[in-house]
């Protein structure tokens, strides 16, 4: 089982004339790979 990436969140608010656009971009924060003696990328 693997678990729930956390992710780091940033929020963007531009105003374009009348309106307000808010972009929220997350992006995920990933562990280290582990390493078991194998390599992952090993075909």
């Amino acid at each position: 089982m693997q678990a729930q990436p956390k992710y780091q969140s940033e929020v963007t608010t531009v105003v374009m004339g009348e309106r307000t656009i808010t972009i929220k971009n997350l992006t995920p924060i990933l562990p280290p790979p582990q390493q078991n003696g194998k390599n992952a990328n090993a075909r």
